[in-house]
């Protein structure tokens, strides 16, 4: 669904996934949701191992 990096977020001093998506997905309303919802989801989500 995309191309996932590592990097860092200087604010929060903490490491961060940054999730690109392929172009053709902007323009559909259903993808762009999903990705929505999948980052709400990932947010909430707090673990050491993660």
């Amino acid at each position: 669904m995309g191309e996932v990096w590592r990097a860092r977020d200087t604010r929060l001093n903490r490491e961060v996934a940054i999730k690109v998506l392929p172009d053709d997905f902007a323009n559909d309303a259903d993808r762009l949701r999903r990705f929505e919802q999948e980052a709400l989801a990932t947010s909430a989500l707090n673990h050491p191992n993660i």
